[in-house]
């Protein structure tokens, strides 16, 4: 039973770690960079 449980966590723990990369590419995809350099997002594309 705790073999069963074991594999869950490593699949879902697996499952966060994809969901967190797809989260910061799409983050860094609608990042905008002003004149100076700096970094700004759009609320509406958020």
């Amino acid at each position: 039973m705790e073999e069963v449980s074991q594999r869950g966590a490593q699949k879902m723990e697996g499952n966060m770690m994809e969901l967190e990369k797809w989260q910061t590419k799409k983050f860094e995809e609608i990042k905008h960079l002003d004149e100076h350099g700096y970094e700004y997002w759009i609320a509406r594309e958020l």
